[in-house]
């Protein structure tokens, strides 16, 4: 059995408790294939949200390459157009010379990054517990994305979360450039960015 850190008072399947504290943390389990800009910075107006953690890991240049590779097979298949394969063609020779030149480009179709998300929420009873945890996997569904407890490994989800940081679950997404950048714009607030510009 895993060892809890010492200030764990209660546990349960999917939720502990620290003092007069529950929380819980949550992961992405299904996610569509884009995501609006700023959707994980909505989480944070809700009630309980103590953290909302993104690690984002790049994929090795080979990964890269040979994920371009399944993309142009993936085009020849559903288009069946030779102009398609040129396309890709192009973007693998792009990021070939960005081996070389250290070029900071990648094709936006690309799943160049390993991305992991973690949404901790806090109450003061298992009863608000659940009902910010349904406010929080509403707001996600409205995205498309499918927000799921983490089960049992209670040290783990804590470690991976802010200001820890430390990622132990390792429950990672493939993710293109462009998604990746989405999911991490939740450290820029839109709305206290569009208030300041209104004055």
């Amino acid at each position: 059995m895993t060892q809890l850190p010492e200030f764990v008072d209660e546990v349960g399947p999917d939720w502990l408790r620290n003092q007069d504290t529950y929380f819980r943390v949550l992961t992405i389990s299904f996610k569509p294939t884009k995501v609006q800009y700023f959707w994980l910075s909505e989480l944070t107006y809700f009630p309980g949200v103590e953290s909302i953690s993104v690690h984002t890991n790049p994929h090795s240049t080979r990964d890269q390459l040979k994920e371009i590779d399944r993309i142009t097979t993936r085009k020849r298949l559903e288009n069946g157009l030779a102009s398609c394969i040129s396309v890709v063609k192009k973007a693998r020779n792009k990021l070939l010379k960005k081996i070389s030149s250290d070029s900071a480009t990648i094709v936006s179709d690309t799943k160049s990054f390993d991305v992991s998300v973690y949404v901790q929420i806090g109450a003061e009873s298992k009863e608000r517990l659940e009902l910010f945890t349904k406010l929080v996997k509403k707001a996600a569904e409205k995205q498309g994305v499918t927000l799921t407890p983490i089960q049992h490994n209670h040290t783990e989800a804590i470690q991976s979360c802010a200001p820890i940081l430390d990622d132990q679950l390792d429950i990672k997404y493939n993710m293109s450039s462009e998604a990746t950048v989405a999911t991490s714009a939740m450290f820029f607030n839109p709305r206290k960015n569009s208030k300041d510009e209104d004055g």
